[in-house]
């Protein structure tokens, strides 16, 4: 069900993701350790693996890329659901 949702998402770098979802900016101190623990949370992937995708992350799979997009996607509809002041359970009932 999610594929069909999903299926006109393309991807969304690493870099980009952090950018929007990390605690700490580029540039600050530990950034690059904060956002390596981000990606690795998120992808279910060790930071040893998020780490070996180089400095700018380019080595970074499709895989990996679409799934930071899906991610992004929810993240972004859970923002709009709160900012209406919606839940699941009213989505539930439009059913």
């Amino acid at each position: 069900m999610l594929n069909q949702f999903f299926w006109h998402l393309r991807v969304l770098n690493p870099e980009h993701f952090c950018e929007k979802y990390a605690k700490k900016p580029k540039g600050e101190w530990g950034y690059r350790a904060n956002w390596n623990r981000l990606l690795a949370y998120v992808l279910d992937v060790s930071e040893k693996t998020i780490e070996a995708w180089g400095t700018d992350y380019e080595g970074c799979p499709d895989r990996y890329r679409k799934r930071l997009a899906e991610i992004d996607a929810l993240k972004t509809a859970e923002q709009i659901l709160k900012r209406h002041g919606l839940s699941q359970e009213f989505l539930d009932a439009l059913d």
